[in-house]
């Protein structure tokens, strides 16, 4: 028995497309995409509906931030020390 929700299994079948279609998407894209729609739609939608999405939004530009922190973080470790000679 499947306990997800149908949205959820449509997530999971977008981001299958996505790979599918070697789509190059960062999460900076859906954030941009996603602030886009709200800008557009936000005299339409109700205020909870709006304080919904900018937590969703929040939650992805923080995940963007800590992915964006960790790759740079790894990019100095794998850099030689600045006092020794790069051959």
């Amino acid at each position: 028995m499947n306990d997800r929700h149908p949205i959820i299994e449509q997530f999971e079948a977008q981001a299958e497309l996505l790979d599918m279609a070697e789509d190059e998407s960062a999460i900076e894209d859906a954030i941009a995409v996603l602030a886009s729609w709200i800008d557009v739609t936000a005299e339409r939608l109700s205020d909870n509906d709006l304080a919904t999405l900018v937590h969703i939004g929040g939650t992805l530009y923080r995940q963007g931030l800590h992915d964006r922190i960790n790759k740079l973080l790894q990019d100095q470790r794998s850099l030689p020390p600045e006092d020794s000679p790069i051959w």
